[in-house]
């Protein structure tokens, strides 16, 4: 490719990618927010994968150093630009210390959220209201408890060797409270 024919493909690819028409087909439109449709994007992938499996292990190694060092480039450039780091958008918020547009940043809250809550979007104290055991919150509880039939017969295996009357924290409670010590 000459000098030219290079300055054409730029201006050519620009504009189908501001139409959001796939860069590699040129007709069919591109996935939301990305440059591919869903076919050039699977054959892109499988082209990838191919390549990396006949990689050695060194290779792979230096592949991954050249990834994460070209990650860290592209960051670094777009903190101090302030775009996002994500996805280089101009309007951008500021959270703890990085750089998000506010898709970004709702993107990156509902993967914690499925991280960190596997029921969905609840949290732990939200379990018992939608019948779910408030220890696993995976199974509904049974009647009269708020604990399934697994985690029911567990605390009370665990319950039935404690003395209570004898236990340190009662004598805790007693002193504490001023109650004589018998």
């Amino acid at each position: 490719m000459n000098l030219k024919n290079k300055e054409e493909y730029k201006e050519l690819y620009y504009w189908f990618k501001e139409k959001k028409i796939c860069v590699r087909c040129k007709s069919q439109k591109a996935r939301p927010n990305k440059i591919l449709c869903f076919d050039c994007a699977d054959k892109q992938s499988k082209i990838d994968k191919n390549r990396y499996s006949k990689y050695t292990p060194i290779q792979k190694e230096e592949f991954k150093k050249k990834v994460q060092y070209n990650f860290f480039k592209r960051y670094h450039k777009r903190r101090d630009n302030r775009q996002c780091v994500k996805c280089g958008k101009n309007l951008t918020v500021k959270y703890k210390n990085n750089i998000w547009c506010t898709e970004c940043r709702i993107k990156e809250i509902n993967k914690v959220h499925k991280k960190c809550y596997p029921n969905g979007y609840l949290s732990k104290h939200e379990w018992g209201s939608f019948g779910l055991c408030s220890i696993c919150g995976k199974r509904p509880f049974i009647n009269g408890k708020k604990l399934c039939q697994a985690c029911y017969d567990k605390v009370v295996k665990n319950l039935q060797g404690i003395d209570n009357k004898n236990h340190w924290w009662r004598k805790d409670n007693d002193i504490a409270f001023q109650k004589k010590i018998k």
